[in-house]
């Protein structure tokens, strides 16, 4: 059997629909015998905001994504020790971020949740899932 995919990247914010993404990734990758990325990002404060902002707020906030990429890397592990499973955490525009990484990487599927943790609850799709469908050149998956 041909494998169809060799690197699968999973984008994780702490959503449910993220969460559930990450589950169908790693069935992926197990179906596959894919690696498999999970990229979390935090997204970009604006100067003016940041000023305004205790340095200490930053600080938990990449500690909580950090911890929610670890915890999700050793989990998959737990499941499937012979999985390959890597983390990256990035700070920016959470879609730019994602379809760079997936540049970068040459993954050969983005497996995404409908709608992450920010913005406007209104959209069939988040705006990230939205713009990483409708920007990047790689096949999306996108998982409710």
């Amino acid at each position: 059997m041909i494998n169809l995919y060799k690197k699968i990247l999973v984008a994780l914010d702490g959503s449910k629909p993220s969460e559930n993404a990450l589950n169908h990734a790693v069935e992926h990758s197990v179906k596959w015998d894919a690696d498999l990325l999970i990229v979390s990002v935090i997204p970009q404060i604006s100067p003016l905001v940041y000023a305004r902002v205790l340095e200490e707020y930053g600080k938990v906030i990449m500690e909580t994504h950090q911890r929610m990429l670890t915890e999700a890397r050793i989990k998959v592990n737990e499941d499937h020790p012979n999985l390959k499973v890597e983390t990256r955490l990035e700070e920016g525009r959470p879609g730019d971020v994602i379809v760079e990484v997936a540049k970068e990487e040459d993954v050969d599927l983005i497996v995404l949740g409908s709608r992450g943790v920010g913005g406007i609850r209104g959209w069939v799709l988040g705006s990230t899932s939205r713009y990483v469908v409708e920007t990047c050149t790689k096949p999306v998956l996108i998982i409710k």
